[in-house]
């Protein structure tokens, strides 16, 4: 493993560490059901946001609340339907922010830069631009990751096993073994 990948890889674990009162929440793996962009779906999505924007903030060493970034990047399309399907809300890239936000607080706490987080992500699309750097980040991740995923078959192949991995953790959360480390980048 070269040591770009290895250093991505504890970015990866950090996000989880960060995120995971979110991600090992119940509610929270119907994200594995719905598609946003081409064949990814909307948890890949969202995790590869909080991942790519955790990196932008660790390579530019930008200060910032890493928590409530990964947190409001987790949660930023928490609209819960697959809007490729019929019977959807209409004008959903406008309208899915308030859906996103309205259900994260129904199963969240969140702070103010997290709702900014959701709320905003889609400027220019809506109106109110992010004011807050972390959701500034986020938004510009965000249309990163959905230019990837519409123009790429396989987006995220690089990050495959991690991601795979963190889904089998999240199944089993009960598993001892399943206790993702952080600090160490590594399983135990």
């Amino acid at each position: 493993m070269n040591k770009d990948f290895s250093w991505q890889k504890n970015i990866f674990y950090e996000l989880t560490d960060l995120g995971k009162d979110i991600l090992f929440s119940p509610q929270y793996q119907i994200l594995f059901t719905f598609r946003k962009h081409g064949k990814t779906t909307t948890f890949e999505h969202v995790l590869m946001v909080a991942f790519y924007s955790l990196l932008k903030v660790e390579k530019k060493k930008i200060k910032c609340d890493k928590k409530s970034l990964v947190r409001g990047a987790l949660l930023h399309d928490y609209y819960l339907y697959d809007w490729h399907r019929k019977g959807h809300p209409r004008l959903h890239g406008y309208r899915h922010p308030g859906f996103a936000l309205k259900n994260a607080q129904k199963q969240f706490p969140l702070n103010n830069i997290e709702k900014q987080i959701i709320r905003r992500h889609m400027f220019p699309l809506t109106i109110v631009p992010p004011i807050r750097k972390e959701a500034r980040i986020v938004c510009v991740q965000d249309k990163k990751c959905s230019w990837r995923e519409t123009r790429k078959k396989n987006p995220y192949e690089k990050y495959k096993e991690l991601i795979e991995e963190l889904k089998r953790k999240m199944e089993n959360p009960n598993q001892s073994e399943n206790t993702i480390c952080a600090n160490e980048g590594k399983s135990i």
